[in-house]
């Protein structure tokens, strides 16, 4: 099944205002949201070699608990924008033209330097 990003905004907001949560969707708490849901997924691979989770990656459970969090993070960022009247599609891309500019491929590639240090 294939969906654009307003598809999926669409989507979030459509549940959101189902259940008359708008109200509760100030961006303090949405972006304290965010972050707990990315903490949660960050508690997934916390301690773990890389090995370790490869391995798990291949187990159905383990996968299943992974795609949770990326989707909880997805609608809190379409929360987010949603609520700002930030597309995030147009943020995404005005940044991916700021960090060409900032991390040109030719003097970048391969390296994690910072900008300042390439």
């Amino acid at each position: 099944m294939s969906s654009t990003i307003e598809d999926l905004q669409t989507a979030v907001t459509a549940f959101r205002d189902e259940r008359e949560w708008l109200q509760f969707h100030n961006l303090k708490d949405l972006a304290m949201a965010l972050s707990i849901e990315a903490g949660e997924l960050c508690e997934l691979f916390l301690w773990k070699r890389e090995e370790e989770t490869d391995a798990e990656l291949m187990q159905n459970e383990f996968r299943q608990r992974v795609s949770e969090e990326l989707a909880d993070l997805q609608i809190y960022l379409l929360y987010i924008s949603d609520v700002t009247g930030i597309p995030i599609v147009e943020a995404v891309r005005a940044k991916l033209t700021h960090n060409a500019d900032t991390y040109p491929a030719t003097r970048s590639r391969g390296s994690a330097k910072k900008n300042d240090e390439i």
